[in-house]
């Protein structure tokens, strides 16, 4: 996820973003409520959460109190969304 996004903003030109991006998770331990510290092109902060299951995009998945409070005051005109990759 830190590589994805890294190239996403180096894509759109914003190499100075890309720089900063960070897995928080990793660097500074879990329990912020997000795993990677990143930005949109905008300069705005992006806080994705990343979820994985062995099964399909409808499958439930559980997210604690904390995810879902940092998931509402952080969301933006591209809002929540799920990936799924096989």
């Amino acid at each position: 996820m830190v590589g994805f996004e890294r190239r996403r903003l180096a894509r759109a030109g914003r190499d100075d973003l890309a720089r900063d991006v960070r897995w928080v998770s990793d660097v500074d331990g879990d329990g912020y409520g997000y795993d990677v510290q990143s930005f949109e092109t905008d300069g705005e902060q992006r806080l994705p959460k990343i979820k994985t299951t062995c099964g399909n995009e409808r499958t439930p998945f559980w997210m604690t109190k904390r995810e879902c409070d940092v998931a509402e005051r952080s969301m933006t005109s591209t809002g929540f969304g799920t990936s799924a990759t096989r």
